[in-house]
């Protein structure tokens, strides 16, 4: 997973192999809402829920936290990222690869660094340290 993606396989349902997710806050009430996914399911602090989806096709579907859970409410968005069978391999690999310095990246990190998105997200190789929302 990276800040706002969630990046699975292609759920092959001949072998009835879903994707698991453990969903905890560290904060507030959330509700993590992918509605081509999944309904619903509520992550409460302090409380571990566990849900899972099984996407037959690959693409992109876009979800949000569904519950009012404060000022940044409205940011945020999440992204799941369906692979085909063999691109998903390939993605882990490069995102077990060393981080990259791209000057062209350089204004997306600097925002992702300076606001309080790293007190939950953790991101493998740089600062970001949470204990949520971890690659």
């Amino acid at each position: 997973m990276t800040a706002n993606e969630l990046h699975v396989p292609v759920s092959q349902l001949d072998k009835r192999r879903p994707t698991y997710l453990k969903l905890e806050s560290a904060d507030v009430a959330h509700s993590f809402w992918v509605p081509q996914l999944a309904g619903k399911t509520d992550v409460i602090p302090k409380r571990q829920n566990i849900m899972w989806i099984e996407p037959t096709e690959p693409g992109t579907y876009v979800g949000k936290c569904a519950e009012y859970c404060g000022l940044q409410h409205a940011r945020m968005l999440i992204r799941v990222i369906v692979h085909p069978p063999g691109d998903f391999e390939r993605w882990v690999a490069a995102q077990q690869a060393a981080p990259v310095d791209n000057p062209e990246l350089q204004v997306g990190r600097e925002l992702f660094f300076s606001t309080s998105c790293i007190n939950c997200h953790a991101i493998n190789g740089t600062k970001a340290n949470g204990q949520f929302a971890q690659t």
